[in-house]
């Protein structure tokens, strides 16, 4: 690499890294131009310019005979193209995975199964942190009957995902087998995913995800997803967040352009689980069949706060919690406070607000509302209560029962 190249590299990365780790537990990756191999400093990182490179580069810096304990990998700012996927040891742990002007681009061009971008191992690792990336999973990519590629995935106990963009989520699905991409998909207690960004779909008949919770006690916050799916009589299924724990906060996060917001279904994963005591709040949830859709689950969805969101509707409807299967017909949604709410926009026909829900007390308190909501009928009479809720600006207490 040419000398100004480096004093560049050097200068940029000392920013990122300098309260990262220490330099000797460091070690560096480029796609480099100059044909050397490289040592894995920051003046001589290793070569990862091709995707063949690129992986002997990530064996060299990953798989390491001592060990990955509180390593940094860092990734230079560059592009690099990428065949496999970029997968920690089992035994990784307290690792930085760092990429602040680095952009990796999905190349394969004949795709089949699944692929991850960045990944834990599969049996998870404890406190790791990607960081900074910019993914591109499918503009570049060839597919199989049935194939996708997702961002990050991370399984383990405190990991991290912050400031990641991922574009263009990957899912073909000719062959019938539902591969769900997910832009980052977090399967960790105590997790945090922020500042990131989500956005667009490829492939034939996509079925996308932006970002899932997975997991008890972890955080969404400030992200963006927006899979530019604009319409809900295509063939494409795209939901913003997915959350499938406890005590699971989702603050100040943007859904729009996707069939749900929020979507949560229990039929795989957990169907027997009961997700409770969840806060969704100050997000902008947009969708275009509905803003919030729960199904499939045996338990229920219990005692969860929904405060200050924007629900905006785009011709579906606000709220979905249902049964759609005669399967999950003791599915429980219980307990669920609504409150100082905006639910906007255009809603179907029948504005439905809510169905399904359940046998146990809700409450609507401070809600406004853009056109009347209507509420199909309840097991019980007092199972929804309300004050103080309007529609525009009037008060709307006769739409809740209990008052």
């Amino acid at each position: 690499m040419r000398t100004s190249t480096i004093s560049l590299l050097l200068s940029v990365t000392l920013l990122i890294t300098a309260s990262a780790a220490p330099a000797s537990r460091a070690l560096y990756l480029a796609p480099r131009g100059d044909g050397q191999a490289g040592t894995g400093t920051i003046t001589d990182p290793f070569d990862a310019s091709t995707p063949a490179k690129l992986w002997q580069a990530w064996l060299k810096t990953a798989f390491r005979s001592d060990g990955l304990t509180n390593h940094t990998i860092v990734f230079l700012p560059g592009t690099y193209a990428c065949t496999n996927d970029l997968r920690l040891p089992w035994d990784a742990r307290e690792v930085i995975i760092s990429g602040y002007g680095a952009r990796l681009v999905e190349v394969d061009t004949a795709l089949e199964g699944q692929r991850h971008m960045l990944t834990t191992s599969w049996e998870g690792n404890d406190a790791v942190s990607f960081e900074g990336f910019s993914l591109d999973c499918g503009s570049a990519v060839k597919y199989g009957a049935s194939a996708k590629v997702c961002g990050v995935w991370s399984r383990g106990k405190g990991n991290s995902v912050r400031n990641v963009t991922v574009k263009n989520l990957a899912s073909c699905n000719r062959g019938g087998d539902s591969l769900e991409a997910f832009g980052i998909n977090l399967v960790s207690d105590g997790g945090i995913v922020s500042g990131c960004q989500v956005s667009g779909i490829a492939g034939e008949l996509p079925f996308a995800t932006g970002i899932c919770l997975n997991g008890s006690d972890s955080v969404a916050s400030g992200n963006v997803v927006d899979l530019g799916d604009t319409s809900a009589t295509n063939q494409t299924v795209t939901f913003g967040y997915s959350l499938y724990g406890n005590r699971l906060l989702l603050s100040g996060n943007v859904a729009r352009n996707v069939d749900a917001g929020i979507s949560m279904d229990g039929s795989g994963d957990g169907g027997e689980s009961t997700w409770s005591d969840n806060v969704v709040t100050g997000n902008i949830l947009g969708g275009n069949e509905m803003c919030v859709r729960i199904d499939n689950n045996t338990q229920g969805y219990r005692n969860w706060l929904w405060t200050g969101n924007n629900f905006h509707a785009n011709g579906g409807r606000w709220l979905l919690l249902s049964t759609q299967n005669p399967k999950w017909a003791a599915t429980k949604i219980a307990g669920n406070r609504f409150t100082g709410n905006a639910f906007s926009g255009t809603v179907q026909a029948d504005n439905l607000l809510l169905s399904n829900w359940g046998e146990d007390p809700h409450t609507f308190n401070a809600n406004s509302f853009s056109v009347p909501p209507k509420i199909q009928p309840l097991s019980n009479e007092k199972d929804l209560y309300g004050q103080g809720n309007t529609v525009q600006g009037r008060p709307a207490n006769r739409e809740f029962r209990g008052e």
